[in-house]
């Protein structure tokens, strides 16, 4: 019988930040001159994770807003160590579903589109109708992830982020 694995460690779940739903209305996708991670990092419409450690080869990300059937749409990028330029790792439409979190907001769920899907590694949309969604992909030696908030975002959106290593 072959021995299950138990040397790999998962980050737990960790609040990214906030986009705000209001600079997010404002705005709309990166134009080729705004790809890089100096110009954007600091809009109140993005979240970063910046300085990923090296161990961690995959990252899930999860949604939270606080009404059902509100619409965000954002785009995540990549950027590598000592790299200013950011590539597309895929561009979501997020959709409030009607699973509560702990903290009473209501989790993006499975109605949630996934375009776009740019990055060298796959990415996945995990999920059931009504129930929490996933986003997860491989790193791919990037070492920092920034999730861009645009056009439509009917309210502000919870980012949170969680990491495994084998």
């Amino acid at each position: 019988m072959k021995e299950k694995r138990t040397d790999f460690f998962r980050l737990p779940w960790v609040a990214l930040g906030t986009i705000d739903a209001t600079a997010g209305s404002a705005d709309l996708a990166l134009g080729v001159a705004e790809r890089l991670w100096s110009v954007n990092k600091d809009l109140d419409n993005v979240v970063v994770w910046d300085d990923i450690p090296p161990a961690i080869q995959k990252v899930e990300l999860r949604f939270k807003l606080t009404t059902a059937e509100e619409d965000v749409d954002i785009d995540i990028w990549a950027k590598r160590k000592g790299s200013d330029e950011l590539m597309r790792v895929c561009t979501i439409d997020l959709i409030a579903g009607t699973q509560v979190a702990a903290d009473g907001k209501l989790f993006a769920d499975s109605s949630t589109t996934l375009t776009n899907k740019d990055s060298a590694g796959s990415v996945t949309a995990v999920g059931a109708a009504e129930h929490c969604m996933l986003i997860s992909f491989n790193l791919c030696g990037y070492n920092g992830i920034l999730l861009h908030g645009y056009g439509t975002c009917d309210e502000d959106c919870i980012v949170e982020a969680s990491g495994w290593a084998d």
